[in-house]
């Protein structure tokens, strides 16, 4: 009984994985392809610099103030306390600065998140419109390596290019 039951099963499944439509699309290709994100790039460009500039007036005066200390220590007029505020106080500024730079990582890659992800949004209906229309069961990512064969014919790109409009 128990082997008619496993033939059965096997029977079934062969049956439902055959009625089965996969497909794929390399959504980083279909990036490069949106119009959208050449625009997105340079205001991510734009912010990043503004955000830079921040950084690069920070370092310009850590850069005078050590100007100002080694001068002074050459012309022997900062006493042993004087020295170790002095470097306390660029230690400090340095820590400033690294912590800025930090800062201006994250915002730049939540900066990047906020504009890409309208279009990505885009790009998902597209293809989730596309996975509907054509009745495909699983579309997967092809950018990824995790797909070990691909065959050419169950290729949406041209498809969800088309339905974008690029």
């Amino acid at each position: 009984m128990k082997t008619i039951g496993t033939i059965f099963f096997t029977l079934m499944l062969s049956c439902t994985l055959q009625a089965q439509k996969f497909g794929h699309v390399n959504t980083a290709a279909l990036m490069d392809l949106m119009p959208e994100v050449d625009k997105a790039d340079q205001i991510l460009q734009a912010f990043q610099e503004g955000l830079q500039k921040g950084g690069e007036a920070k370092a310009a005066s850590l850069q005078a103030d050590y100007n100002k200390y080694v001068e002074d220590m050459n012309n022997g007029v900062l006493s042993k306390m004087q020295q170790a505020e002095r470097e306390n106080a660029m230690a400090k500024a340095q820590d400033d600065i690294d912590a800025y730079q930090k800062q201006v990582q994250l915002q730049v890659l939540q900066k990047r998140e906020e504009l890409l992800k309208p279009i990505l949004d885009k790009i998902d209906d597209a293809i989730k419109a596309e996975g509907k229309e054509g009745g495909y069961t699983f579309i997967f990512d092809s950018s990824v390596s995790g797909l070990l064969y691909v065959p050419q014919g169950d290729d949406l790109l041209e498809a969800i290019k088309k339905r974008l409009g690029v």
